[in-house]
């Protein structure tokens, strides 16, 4: 077996069905590949969901039901260790397979390079914006990986699952975003390449798990941002920062209070900022424990 797909749902039934139906259309034989979904929700839509389009009849899936939502990382995670192939291939419910070729194809670019840490290709928005490749880490740090890739979107990786298992799959300490950053970042000390196939594209609709930006999203972005500092930083260099942060937030802040006097728009983007600011307070306050997943 070639590739285990890695899916964990979270009341995204709907967008995995299409994705389902995507790769039903694929050149590779479905011998070939398989199909994990780690359900992070105690009912049973997906069940009936599969059922409902004789999806166990049609492709090699299995589920890995959880009592309760563990996050992206974790989720995937526990499918990985049911993975029975030796390239997993993480994508997120919302991605389309619009190539009929494309795992055959990117098969063949994996064995052009076999020693890869990560492989992804162009992963392409409603507005056909690729956002799949970053050159730099989280607050624009680059820790000396400048001019290259530094980290791909967890919406679509390809990687050996030895390369997986060796470096303890995504850190658990991250309930939902940059865990993705920390993977790749790990991936890179580890002296092994991120490469992309831009000859190949997929689509992505994006935040379908969490489609609202409220305090709440927010929030829960940048402690996982914030995460990633503190635990690729020094405790001196998380400190400085910390402090050179702030101060960036309370002038943003005051700006969209001011703007916002005239524009409903800058009223609502103070959340950002105030969000930010408040959990700097949490970590000057306490410690930064408040940013690790419970």
């Amino acid at each position: 077996m070639i590739f285990s797909l890695l899916i964990v749902n979270y009341n995204t039934e709907y967008y995995i069905e299409k994705l389902l139906n995507s790769i039903l259309t694929q050149s590779m034989a479905e011998s070939d590949f398989e199909i994990i979904i780690s359900n992070n929700v105690q009912n049973d839509k997906l069940d009936q969901m599969l059922a409902k389009n004789h999806f166990f009849e049609r492709l090699n899936i299995r589920l890995v039901p959880l009592s309760q939502n563990i996050g992206f990382g974790r989720g995937t995670n526990a499918a990985a260790q049911q993975a029975q192939a030796e390239h997993l291939l993480i994508i997120n419910p919302d991605i389309i397979l619009t190539d009929n070729d494309y795992l055959q194809a990117m098969w063949q670019f994996i064995q052009a390079h076999p020693d890869y840490g990560v492989i992804s290709s162009q992963v392409l928005d409603d507005d056909g914006h690729d956002g799949s490749a970053y050159s730099r880490f989280e607050f624009t740090e680059t820790f000396g990986f400048e001019n290259q890739i530094c980290w791909f979107e967890g919406s679509l990786m390809f990687i050996q699952k030895s390369v997986f298992e060796d470096i303890g799959g995504f850190d658990d300490d991250f309930f939902m975003y940059s865990e993705d950053v920390d993977l790749c970042y790990r991936i890179k000390k580890q002296g092994l390449a991120l490469i992309k196939n831009n000859s190949m594209s997929v689509y992505h609709k994006g935040g379908a798990s969490e489609p609202y930006r409220d305090y709440g999203f927010y929030n829960r972005w940048y402690k996982s941002k914030l995460l990633f500092m503190h635990k690729h930083y020094d405790q001196e260099q998380f400190a400085k920062f910390i402090d050179d942060l702030s101060k960036k937030q309370r002038i943003k802040r005051l700006r969209y209070r001011t703007l916002g006097l005239a524009s409903p728009h800058y009223r609502q983007k103070i959340v950002q900022p105030q969000a930010m600011l408040d959990i700097i307070s949490d970590i000057k306050s306490s410690s930064a424990k408040c940013l690790y997943a419970n």
